[in-house]
């Protein structure tokens, strides 16, 4: 009987992904971001997976990074990895969007701080010129912690959008 056990089932995982050309490599960065699988998708960083590579997942035909999908989804410990990796917290998506509007849409507020803390732009305007201020304005927790960090930047009150307020 073969050994199941799942330390042998990701070590036989890693095995066959380091044999694959880069593009089936990132596809499968991809589905890790989307199931919020930390391990293998650091092996496949480790492989040489670059952290701001840009693809379209299944639900949309958009492309974007591997941060997009994975503040969309909500996976925390999956977007701390990629930061730490270098991951741009400010790459807009094909559609102009960015990680942290994404994370204020969610209500998530630990995302929202995550990505302030590594330098995600509050002032970055989406295609229809919004910015994460500005879709925070029913949200009062997140609003609170976008306004928290805006004076770490050097934005005054009278610099923040009267759309906003």
């Amino acid at each position: 009987m073969a050994d199941l056990r799942p330390d042998h089932d990701d070590l036989l995982w890693r095995d066959l992904m380091k044999a694959q050309p880069y593009a089936v490599q990132a596809d499968a960065a991809f589905q890790m971001a989307e199931q919020g699988n930390l391990w293998r998708m650091a092996q496949l960083l480790d492989m040489g997976v670059q952290v701001d590579t840009e693809g379209a997942v299944r639900e949309s035909a958009v492309q974007q990074s591997l941060l997009h999908v994975v503040v969309e989804k909500g996976h925390h410990a999956l977007a701390v990895e990629l930061l730490k990796r270098g991951a741009d917290a400010n790459l807009p998506d094909e559609a102009d969007e960015f990680p942290l509007n994404k994370a204020v849409r969610r209500t998530d507020q630990a995302m929202v701080s995550l990505l302030l803390h590594n330098q995600a732009n509050p002032q970055n305007l989406n295609e229809f010129g919004y910015n994460a201020l500005m879709l925070a304005r029913h949200k009062p927790e997140i609003r609170a912690v976008i306004e928290d960090a805006l004076p770490k930047r050097g934005i005054s009150r009278v610099q923040r959008p009267l759309q906003a307020r």
